[in-house]
Formats: structure tokens, sequence, C-alpha cells
């Protein structure tokens, strides 16, 4: 029998309750950051109208969010992170960014150029609240994992402190581990949960 320490607790590696609380948390912080991933496609558009963009506008805005084009002055983390929000519509067709199909179509009357001059100031702002937006959601993921886990721990530990499992549900989805059914957990969930 393998045992593991994760933080000061000592757990069986195949015990079955801990694999079914971990699978339960999978899913449903999983559904969690689709909800919220879904929020943030909706601001987009609200970040557009607040901020005055035209129709063109709104949809060199969608460009440059699918070409990952952002401000220089953006963090690493978060172009990474808004990149993974930006491809999270490619791993679960419950999810849509409005106008990522038509912006090739609308913009194509129109040189980088024109573009650049007209909207790349509005369109940076737009992305900058966006960050910020997408940090806010992020942290209310953070609180949700934390969350979820002291819930379902007491089926693993008792009375005692909650596990903190994030560890162990990004290397079982990574390594397609068959005790998790990561099929139900798209590709894109391990990535997003290791930036929390």
């Amino acid at each position: 029998m393998t045992y593991r320490t994760l933080r000061k607790f000592e757990y069986t590696d195949n015990s079955k309750a801990y694999l079914d609380t971990m699978e339960k948390v999978a899913l449903l912080m999983d559904k969690d950051f689709r909800n919220k991933i879904d929020l943030w496609y909706g601001k987009i558009r609200v970040e557009s109208v607040r901020l005055g963009l035209d129709t063109v506008g709104y949809h060199y805005l969608i460009r440059r969010l699918e070409k990952a084009d952002y401000p220089s002055s953006m963090s690493k983390w978060d172009k990474q992170t808004m990149t993974l929000f930006v491809k999270a519509k490619f791993y679960d067709n419950s999810l849509s960014l409005d106008g990522t199909d038509q912006y090739a179509l609308i913009l194509r009357e129109y040189t980088d150029s024109d573009l650049k001059e007209h909207y790349r100031v509005l369109t940076d702002q737009a992305i900058k609240s966006l960050s910020k937006q997408m940090h806010l959601l992020m942290m209310k993921a953070k609180i949700k994992m934390l969350q979820l886990t002291r819930q379902h721990c007491h089926k693993v530990l008792g009375n005692r402190d909650c596990l903190w499992f994030k560890d162990d549900i990004v290397r079982a989805i990574g390594d397609r581990d068959f005790r998790i059914s990561y099929t139900k957990v798209n590709d894109l969930f391990a990535s997003l949960l290791g930036k929390i």
C-alpha cells in the first residue's frame, strides 16, 4: 500500500473515498470555471459598449483577443490566463464568444493601420479592464476551490482539517488518470486550475 504526504496529513493513495471526493471536486470546479468564463465573455460586449466602440471596433477587439494581441504592459500571467479564457470556447461547446465567426468578414474592408489608428487605444483600455475582471473571477475561483475541498474532505479525513488537493487533481487530469472522469473535464481545466 502506497502512502503520500499532502500538507501535514497522510492518506492512502488508492483510497476510494479520496478518489471519489477528488473527482467530485474536479467536476464541480470545472462547472464553476465554465460559468465564470461565460460571465467574462459577456463582459467583453459590455466593455465595448462602455468605451463607445462601434461594430467595427468590437470586432477588432474580438480579433485582438483571438490572436492574443495584448497591450505590452500586461503581465505574463495576465496574457497566459486571458488566452486560456479566450480558448475555452474550443473545449466546451456550451461556451460562446459572440462575434468570433464574423470578425474576419467585417474587418476585411479595413487595413490594419486604419484599425490601429482608430481603435487601438480604446481596445487596449477594454483589454486591460477585462484583465482586471479576469483577476476577480480567478480569485473567486480560488475561494470556490477552497470551499469545495472543505465541504468534501470529511469523506477523507473525518473531523480533521481539510485536504488541499488541487495538485492531485491537476496531475490526475494531466496524466489521464483512469480514476478521474477526465473526459467530463476539458483539457483546459488543468491549466486554469494551475493558475489559481
